[in-house]
């Protein structure tokens, strides 16, 4: 299967049936409330293929957080394994990152010249 198809595959699947429904599954097998960072400085090789699956997690429902100054400019992701399998046929380069990660993240964000925004 190349990319093309699998992308087309996903999409349809992931409209229909949602990123935020399936991330409950993902949870469960990855650990409470799992995420996955999409860095975008120079650990990210192709910027404008991060932005896409980025794009894509939104336009399928997921819940998506830009930090603002944070590395680049990176995203915040569900960890579901639609997304990942997207991310890697993309040749995107993503974190999986647990809660604690994720906490550690916004207080350098507080402390420092950086901003969250939704994205929804």
């Amino acid at each position: 299967m190349n990319r093309r198809t699998f992308v087309a595959s996903v999409g349809r699947f992931a409209v229909g049936a949602r990123l935020a429904l399936l991330a409950p599954f993902a949870r469960a097998r990855r650990g409470l409330d799992a995420s996955l960072l999409v860095p975008m400085d120079d650990a990210q090789s192709d910027h404008l293929k991060a932005y896409g699956l980025t794009f894509r997690a939104i336009q399928a429902g997921g819940k998506v957080e830009w930090f603002l100054n944070y590395r680049g400019g990176s995203f915040l992701l569900p960890d579901v394994d639609a997304i990942r399998r997207d991310a890697a046929l993309s040749g995107v380069a993503v974190t999986p990152v647990d809660d604690g990660a994720v906490a550690a993240m916004r207080g350098e964000i507080a402390a420092g010249n950086m901003d969250t925004v939704q994205l929804e």
